[in-house]
């Protein structure tokens, strides 16, 4: 799932089966990310798409029960980044 914010992009790729969150970022993360859990500085992108997410479920899958938000997430290191933007 895309996501478009202050002119960047980032993908949000959801495992459904085993509850993970990819997060796939070509940008650096700044310097006053969360060095323990860098995946936080994307939880407020997350819980909007949760929302959205969550409300389609329910509309394709009326037994949809689950808050992607406590899902685990990742992000993968073989990823590229871009620090010139």
């Amino acid at each position: 799932m895309p996501f478009q914010t202050s002119g960047r992009y980032i993908l949000f790729s959801f495992d459904m089966k085993e509850r993970i969150i990819y997060i796939l970022d070509p940008m650096h993360t700044p310097d006053w990310d969360p060095k323990d859990d860098p995946s936080k500085y994307y939880l407020d992108r997350i819980q909007k798409i949760g929302i959205t997410l969550g409300s389609a479920m329910e509309a394709i899958q009326p037994e949809w029960n689950d808050d992607v938000y406590d899902w685990r997430r990742t992000i993968p290191d073989h990823i590229p980044k871009t620090f010139d933007r």
